[in-house]
């Protein structure tokens, strides 16, 4: 499956900031920060079918096809 295919069922919007780093001229390291304008910051429930959505999300974006390592990946 290609990966424009497979990321064509990510629709909805979300928030990411990123931070690229170059540590030479084989290794890139891009930090990113997702979120969702949907989840309410202001309360301590969690809206699990949008957390499961950004959970996807970053599934995707980690895909082999994309990058070579992940080091850390987490959900808040």
């Amino acid at each position: 499956m290609q990966t424009s295919t497979y990321l064509n069922f990510l629709k909805r919007p979300v928030f990411a900031g990123y931070n690229i780093t170059s540590h030479d001229a084989d290794i890139l390291t891009i930090d990113v920060l997702l979120s969702s304008p949907l989840l309410n910051p202001n309360t301590s429930k969690k809206d699990a079918e949008e957390y499961s959505y950004l959970q996807q999300l970053t599934e995707s974006i980690s895909r082999s096809e994309l990058c070579t390592s992940i080091k850390v990946s987490a959900l808040i």
